[in-house]
Order: C-alpha cells, then sequence, then structure tokens
C-alpha cells in the first residue's frame, strides 16, 4: 500500500516513492487507489479525470484501483457517473494492459448507507460485467463503529456481511 486517493498533484512525488520501491522489490505489487471521477475538485486537484487516470497509469502500476460507491442516500440514489467511471476505468486498464480492480461498499460512512446483500451483489457484478479482475471490500473490518458494521465488526467478529461477501465470493 502506496497511497489511497491521491490528488493529481502528487502523483509525480507518488511515481518516486513507487521507483524508489521496485529498487528493491520488484515483484509484490504496490498498491495505489484512486478517486472516483466525480470527486470534487479540492480533493482531486483536477477537472481532467482522464488525465489523472492516464498520469496515474504512466506510472507503470500494476493495476489500476478507484473506488466508486454507487448507492447514496439511504439506497435510493445510483451515483450518477457511475457506469462512466467503470466504462472509463476498464478502458484505460486495457490500454495500459494491467487488471482492473473495483469495490464493494460495505461500511455506511457519509452519505453512502448500510448496504444489504442486494447492494453487494449490484456492486460486484456491475464491476465485472464491465471487466473487473478483482473485487475489492471497503471495509473488510474497521473500529469506528459511528460508521456503521463492516465485515469484521471491531473485535474483528463476523457479521452478517461477512456472509455476504462469503456467498458472493463463492459465486464469483
Amino acid at each position: 500500500y502506496l497511497r489511497d486517493e491521491p490528488p493529481m498533484d502528487e502523483l509525480d512525488a507518488l511515481k518516486k516513492k513507487y521507483d524508489f520501491i521496485r529498487t528493491f522489490d520488484k515483484e509484490k505489487p504496490v498498491y495505489v487507489n484512486l478517486f472516483p471521477n466525480d470527486a470534487d475538485y479540492s480533493f482531486i486537484k483536477t477537472y481532467d479525470y482522464d488525465a489523472y487516470v492516464e498520469k496515474y497509469l504512466q506510472i507503470g502500476v500494476p493495476m489500476l484501483s478507484y473506488d466508486n460507491y454507487c448507492i447514496k442516500d439511504e439506497g435510493k440514489v445510483l451515483r450518477e457517473r457511475y457506469f462512466e467511471n467503470l466504462d472509463l476505468g476498464m478502458k484505460k486498464a486495457a490500454k495500459y494492459n494491467v487488471p482492473c480492480w473495483t469495490f464493494v461498499l460495505s461500511l455506511a460512512h457519509g452519505n453512502y448507507f448500510n448496504c444489504d446483500e442486494t447492494t453487494f451483489r449490484f456492486q460486484a457484478w456491475n464491476g465485472i460485467a464491465y471487466g473487473s479482475a478483482a473485487i475489492q471490500y471497503y471495509t473488510y473490518q474497521h473500529s469506528y463503529t459511528a460508521w456503521g458494521t463492516a465485515i469484521l465488526d471491531k473485535n474483528f467478529a463476523k457479521t452478517e456481511k461477512y456472509y455476504y461477501a462469503q456467498r458472493l465470493n463463492a459465486e464469483i
């Protein structure tokens, strides 16, 4: 793990860190996760998401990963540019011949709601339909209980979401 959601103006420094790590270890993946295409400018520091993904992939990373939690506001709203992000991610990954990894949101936070098994499946199968090579879960375990329940609770005990993920992983 190198960085989560780097802004555009940090990608050059990120490349230097990536190259430094690669001088010692060329085998293990160096993980970075990008912002989604509708991230606020104050976070991502660019209005050109295409250029952001392109610049990131030019680092030479072994995969493209971004979080794009699709369902908000108690399950009533599908993120407006969700499918556009899936499409762009897969096309950019193909251009650079790297796999694209997508997320299943498991944890309520911000304006994202407490996902049930149906929304787990919706998120995973959409990623796979677009060509995702891996499904990641945000988050597997979380100790900050105000955000809701993750796949494992703050004591690392299995929650009902563990079984959602278990069944989904078996299907995939």
